[in-house]
C-alpha cells in the first residue's frame, strides 16, 4: 500500500482511494479487536492459573500480533515529503512504520491489560 501525501489528484481519486482504504481498514479493525479479546482472556487465565503452558501461548500471541502488525505496516509505503534521495524517502517511511508498530503495540498491551483486568 501507498501512503502518498506528496501525490497530485483528483477529488474523484482522492475520494475513491480513501474509500479503498476504509473497506479494507474496518473489517481489518474488528478482527484485531477479537485478538485483542482473546490476548486479554489468555492474561486473565495466566493470572489465574500461572500454568507455563498459558504464558507461553500468550508470550506466542503478543510475537504473532507483532509479526502481523510489522508485516502490514513495513509493507506501506509512506510518502510525506519529496526528498532528493529514495534512500532518505524509503528510511523515512521505516521510520514512520516503527514508531506505528510501537505506539500501536503499546495500546494494544493497554487494552489487553484492561480486559483481563474486566474479567475479575
Amino acid at each position: 500500500m501507498k501512503f502518498d501525501l506528496t501525490s497530485e489528484m483528483t477529488e474523484a481519486e482522492r475520494i475513491k482511494s480513501i474509500d479503498k482504504f476504509w473497506l479494507s481498514f474496518v473489517p481489518n479493525f474488528f478482527q484485531l479487536l477479537e485478538w485483542l479479546l482473546i490476548i486479554g482472556f489468555l492474561k486473565y487465565l495466566v493470572e489465574q492459573y500461572n500454568l507455563v503452558l498459558l504464558k507461553a501461548l500468550l508470550a506466542l500471541s503478543y510475537l504473532f500480533l507483532l509479526f502481523y502488525v510489522s508485516s502490514g505496516l513495513y509493507s506501506t509505503y509512506f510518502r510525506i515529503r519529496k526528498f532528493r534521495s529514495p534512500q532518505m524517502e524509503y528510511f523515512i517511511s521505516l521510520l514512520i512504520s516503527t514508531l506505528f508498530i510501537l505506539l500501536f503495540m503499546q495500546i494494544c498491551e493497554k487494552m489487553v491489560n484492561i480486559i483481563a483486568t474486566a474479567q475479575k
